[in-house]
């Protein structure tokens, strides 16, 4: 049987500007309290107007307290 835990993943902010930097931190824990350590974890940035559109991927590892960071580049048109 698989171990079984949560994820969360909160932004700085609930809104962004064009070419604002979003930063956003990972919570872990199993569900009997303990954290998720040294897990590989990857955190997928999308935007949804009519459709989801995928603007980045983050990778990291989970610290000991089960906690990772990571800056995401803002989704805005690059052409």
């Amino acid at each position: 049987m698989l171990p079984k835990f949560k994820v969360e993943v909160k932004a700085d902010k609930t809104f962004y500007l064009p070419k604002e930097k979003i930063e956003a931190a990972l919570q872990s824990d199993y569900f009997f309290g303990k954290p998720v350590s040294g897990a590989k974890v990857e955190v997928t940035a999308s935007t949804f107007d009519v459709a989801f559109r995928q603007f980045q991927k983050w990778t990291g590892t989970t610290d000991e307290a089960g906690h990772a960071t990571g800056p995401l580049s803002p989704a805005y048109d690059r052409a």
